[in-house]
């Protein structure tokens, strides 16, 4: 890690690669399996992103650490974005985009442990593999404003992580503009895309979902727009979702609802 981080002199961690890429820059990822790293700094900016990447046809996967660590594998975080930052806090962006990567959480500690969980505004995950975590596999919270999940695969694996009975593919707590296009979901044990606690102007267009909702103690449904999160989540309005757009979905294979809405306003089926 105290290497140039070129493709001579390449770093070990992607931390160190967080902590030393520009506005702009690109973070090339070789062939291996690598520990995440929790990205709270090393942004771009709206006119340079960030990009991190495999490197072309080299399989690359990101997994939690199982030394203990109960952050989710990529875990995009500040200050400004936590749920008691000071009132009038803007949540920073990070203006970064993943692609084509394998990124796997764990079932260790508690709820946080996803594969990606997203606090900051302006993260894209494209073309990726999105796996195996004890909780849900995405989790995008209040302050992830214009978060996309877009032409990747979601889904779980028992015999890799043994996933929680409630754990979701993605699940959006309030949100504004978040796109969940052309994903693959299968093999969940709950919902797969699950928009609640004021979400607003969400998009759910051309996914794939199978299988999904298999575990037998409820009825889960494919997509639900709204339903229930806990009270003190309701903190501008009083409906759970907001001018949603579900279109173009294939739906097989699950074991409540295939497309479903409750405490929703203005969602477009």
């Amino acid at each position: 890690d105290t290497n140039a981080g070129t493709e001579a002199a390449p770093l070990k961690t992607l931390t160190a690669a967080v902590a030393k890429v520009k506005p702009g820059g690109t973070i090339i990822m070789r062939a291996g399996t690598y520990v995440g790293a929790i990205v709270n700094s090393g942004y771009g900016t709206a006119t340079q992103w960030v990009t991190l990447k495999s490197a072309p046809g080299e399989q690359v996967i990101i997994q939690g650490d199982a030394r203990g660590r109960v952050h989710a594998t990529i875990y995009f975080y500040h200050d400004s974005c936590d749920e008691h930052a000071p009132p009038g806090s803007v949540c920073a962006s990070s203006y970064w985009r993943i692609q084509d990567v394998t990124i796997r959480g764990f079932n260790g500690g508690d709820g946080d442990s996803n594969a990606v969980k997203i606090d900051t505004q302006h993260v894209q995950v494209v073309n990726s593999v999105l796996c195996c975590a004890g909780p849900d596999v995405v989790k995008i919270v209040r302050t992830a404003n214009d978060a996309a999940i877009v032409n990747s695969e979601i889904y779980s694996d028992p015999t890799i992580t043994t996933p929680f009975a409630n754990s979701q593919g993605v699940d959006i707590t309030g949100a504004d503009r978040v796109r969940v296009v052309g994903n693959n979901f299968h093999d969940l044990p709950d919902i797969a895309l699950y928009g609640k606690g004021n979400v607003r102007e969400p998009i759910f267009a051309a996914n794939r979902i199978k299988n999904t909702g298999y575990d037998t103690r409820d009825s889960f449904a494919g997509i639900m727009m709204g339903q229930q999160t806990d009270v003190n989540r309701l903190v501008d309005g009083p409906y759970e979702a907001y001018d949603g757009l579900v279109v173009n979905n294939i739906i097989e294979g699950t074991t409540g609802a295939c497309i479903a809405a409750s405490s929703s306003l203005n969602s477009r089926f």
